[in-house]
């Protein structure tokens, strides 16, 4: 696990949905279909997120958390790009100290992508949330973008206007 730099920040933001949109509906649907009414994803679950995406790859959707699988003394969470699964991270609470890092890969059209997640307070979002498996719909809890960083695909050369004149790089 990769240190958090800015740990203050996060205890700070602790409480808020953020990194999640603050309006999303984080009521559950139950792996049966039934809405999980009176559940819903704990605060303190995650604390940061960053994802780079390629170009062609967005279109207008942002990454969204579409389930939850807490069984067994940890936590999965599936992250879906549009109808997509983009990544899956799996943490253990037994291990997990607050706010650790986890590395992303993507999977499918976005294997070349990666990112990372920061967990929250694990034991007490288990305690929040019962065992079961937790499904969203796609777009329904969407994570905030503060910073959206692309990662172009297929570029053969990049031109850069600068005080030395004009440069292109292959």
């Amino acid at each position: 696990m990769a240190a958090i730099e800015n740990i203050e920040w996060l205890n700070q933001n602790l409480l808020r949905s953020y990194p999640l949109h603050e309006n999303s509906d984080t009521t559950p649907t139950l792996a049966s279909g039934a809405v999980a009414t009176g559940l819903h994803i704990p605060t303190c679950l995650v604390t940061d997120f960053s994802f780079t995406l390629a170009f062609n790859a967005v279109n207008g959707t942002v990454p969204s958390l579409t389930g939850i699988a807490h069984a067994g003394g940890g936590f999965s969470l599936e992250i879906s790009l549009g109808n997509s699964l983009l990544t899956t991270v799996t943490a253990s609470i037994a291990t997990h100290a607050l706010n650790d890092v986890y590395q992303l890969v993507g999977q499918g059209d976005n294997a070349d992508c990666g990112g990372w997640i920061a967990l929250g307070d694990l034991a007490r979002a288990a305690d929040e949330l019962p065992e079961g498996v937790y499904k969203f719909a796609p777009g329904q809890v969407p994570f905030e973008i503060s910073t959206l960083r692309m990662a172009p695909r297929g570029v053969r050369s990049i031109t850069a206007v600068g005080k030395y004149g004009l440069r292109t790089y292959n």
